[in-house]
């Protein structure tokens, strides 16, 4: 039994002609311009409006303004302050809030060694509704207890 051997055969795509397939003919249409006129832009009445709303011709700050409108700026700053903490950035904290305040709030908690120091604080916030009501005021809380 012989071996075939394919690295001796070469394969040389053939194009078809426009009668073979109904697509070329329809590709063929496309490439040129129609006769509505829709491939000339100056006279496509939505061009303005588009240009408008990608902000060309604009400061950059509306731009950046523009895309901040729906972050809170008090949230912003905060995260800000929470990302140093922990190494990241102020988008990824900011989607992270919640856990980098829990975060933040029992580290400082177990670095000051706040709860050992005022064991009337840390009873009280053993309550789960006066830790609700309390827990982002627990320096000044500290402070009137010692």
């Amino acid at each position: 039994m012989q071996e075939d051997n394919l690295s001796d055969i070469t394969l040389t795509p053939r194009i078809p002609y426009a009668g073979e397939t109904p697509f070329i003919p329809m590709a063929q249409k496309m490439a040129q311009p129609d006769q509505l006129g829709l491939n000339a832009p100056e006279d496509n009445p939505f061009l303005a409006i588009a240009k408008g709303m990608g902000g060309e011709g604009q400061p950059p700050a509306i731009g950046s303004i523009t895309s901040t409108l729906s972050i809170n700026p008090d949230q912003a700053a905060q995260a800000s302050r929470l990302g140093k903490e922990f190494g990241l950035g102020q988008d990824i904290a900011l989607r992270n809030m919640d856990e980098l305040r829990r975060r933040s709030l029992i580290t400082r908690l177990q670095q000051t060694g706040m709860l050992e120091k005022n064991p009337a604080l840390a009873e009280s916030l053993a309550n789960p509704a006066f830790s609700a009501q309390a827990h982002d005021d627990i320096d000044n809380l500290a402070e009137t207890g010692s």
